[in-house]
């Protein structure tokens, strides 16, 4: 499924990271890409790249370490590979923490949006995750085209 806005705007994306660089927002972005890599059962290169791009290039993410990012990163998608419920359960309380915060969810839920659509394709299972994270953020899936 193409999501027509995350092509036209992904330097909004960057902008408005900069404004949300605290550490509960990197650890959601963080489960919520992991979440949405692992939801076709295969966690791509591409994908994990433009996680770290997402986190590397925002000047207030940027500050956060690249290893420290990875093993959190590494950290949800062991949990999601051994048993993917747990994992998936783990997974959306880190980024429920966000709800309330309508801005920094916004901006997390587009981030997963790029991640789903890093390998070019926006398969069924990655909508599904993806509709999951919008649930726990308390934001309407609609509105990100899904």
């Amino acid at each position: 499924m193409p999501v027509r806005w995350l092509k036209a705007r992904p330097e909004r994306l960057e902008k408005e990271a900069t404004v949300h660089g605290t550490r509960e927002f990197l650890h959601a972005v963080v489960a919520g890409g992991a979440l949405v890599a692992a939801a076709d059962g295969v966690i791509l290169a591409v994908e994990r790249k433009r996680l770290h791009d997402f986190v590397q290039a925002n000047r207030a993410l940027s500050g956060f370490d690249a290893s420290d990012v990875e093993q959190a990163f590494m950290a949800i998608a062991d949990r999601l590979e051994r048993d993917f419920v747990s994992g998936r359960n783990e997974a959306l309380q880190i980024i429920a923490r966000l709800r309330g915060n309508a801005p920094a969810a916004r901006l997390c839920m587009r981030a997963c949006c790029a991640i789903a659509a890093a390998d070019g394709l926006f398969d069924e299972d990655e909508t599904r995750a993806v509709a999951e994270i919008c649930q726990a953020l308390g934001l309407d899936p609609e509105s990100f085209e899904i």
